[in-house]
């Protein structure tokens, strides 16, 4: 809601968010992925958005490829993958928005 109402006041160009969740584990006490997926100094992240995600997104929705207007967000363990992602592929993602867990 909060991108649609940006958009509609002009605020920002329209914009295609990306929500992804992160992957459940199948036979563990602990089903969540989430750290293990987001709270990585790695490239797993950023290379699972951009080789298989955004293509996926792409073939259905017209996207630029201009990386000015590309950024990643996130909030606690996402905000910890966004910055890694944006830090580690600045050619692709170049804004950033990255809330730290309270």
């Amino acid at each position: 809601m909060v991108l649609d109402n940006l958009i509609h006041s002009g605020d920002i160009p329209v914009t295609v968010g990306l929500f992804v969740d992160p992957g459940v584990l199948a036979d563990a006490q602990n089903p969540k992925n989430r750290s293990v997926e987001y709270d990585a100094f790695d490239d797993r992240l950023v290379t699972f958005l951009l080789a298989e995600i955004i293509p996926q997104v792409a073939q259905r929705y017209s996207i630029t490829g201009d990386p000015d207007r590309w950024g990643i967000c996130g909030g606690s363990s996402g905000g910890n993958g966004a910055f890694t992602a944006a830090w580690l592929r600045p050619d692709a993602l170049r804004w950033l928005f990255a809330l730290p867990e309270r």
